[in-house]
């Protein structure tokens, strides 16, 4: 089935200009967009290997741009590519996951401007209309470099606990935390062991397998038009 790719203005991350250089995250990132697309219009098949890499990639040469400062290009890279992520996660969601393969309806960016642990919220699809009423979500966007990397469950409870305060997040439903990352595993096991069924997780190998998302030029071409 070919998706129908929207054109919608993404929310969030907002870039901002660092300040320390001639290159902004927005300018970046939709030259990044606009690259990928090109790649898929030639025909090369968009993995999340090859995103993983042009992600990574794009972020080392804007932080050596920016600064010379190696622990200051640390910390460009780190948010340049994390926020990238988090806009590629937000038009997936809105699209690929618009009628809940992918665990969440509805999906927002995270209200907050600190970094809380939620970077979105929707309701789980699975139980938007269970007997209990439908079940808020909470999703944790993570970009890894190395695909075997995995998050930890210090990160993910940290997630749960601002989906309970912030989000009305309820422990007792299940599938209502949601990782959307980059990597082979997702969590690691002590994650797993402690969320449970709470835990919903999207990783490399369920990104890989979708036809109709990241595979497809539409895609592409619709985040393209879509970065603010």
């Amino acid at each position: 089935m070919q998706l129908d790719m929207l054109d919608m203005k993404i929310g969030r991350p907002q870039f901002t200009h660092c300040g320390c250089g001639n290159l902004t995250e927005y300018e970046t990132a939709k030259n990044l967009v606009g690259s990928i697309l090109d790649t898929a219009r030639q025909g090369k098949l968009i993995t999340m290997k090859l995103l993983t890499k042009l992600i990574a990639g794009t972020g080392k040469d804007f932080a050596e741009k920016n600064t010379a400062d190696p622990v200051f290009q640390e910390e460009l890279y780190n948010r340049f590519v994390g926020d990238f992520f988090e806009l590629f996660a937000e038009y997936f969601f809105k699209t690929c996951s618009a009628v809940g393969q992918y665990g969440i309806v509805d999906y927002r960016p995270a209200e907050s401007t600190g970094d809380w642990g939620v970077d979105g919220y929707g309701t789980a699809a699975d139980q938007r209309e269970s007997a209990g009423g439908a079940t808020p979500a909470v999703v944790q966007v993570k970009f890894r470099s190395n695909p075997m990397d995995e998050i930890s469950y210090t990160m993910l409870a940290k997630t749960g606990w601002d989906g309970i305060k912030n989000y009305g997040l309820d422990v007792n439903r299940k599938n209502n935390i949601i990782l959307f990352c980059n990597t082979e595993n997702g969590s690691n096991y002590l994650a797993k062991d402690a969320l449970d069924d709470n835990l919903y997780v999207i990783k490399k190998s369920d990104l890989d397998k979708d036809r109709t998302g990241i595979k497809t030029v539409a895609f592409w071409e619709g985040l393209y038009r879509s970065v603010p």
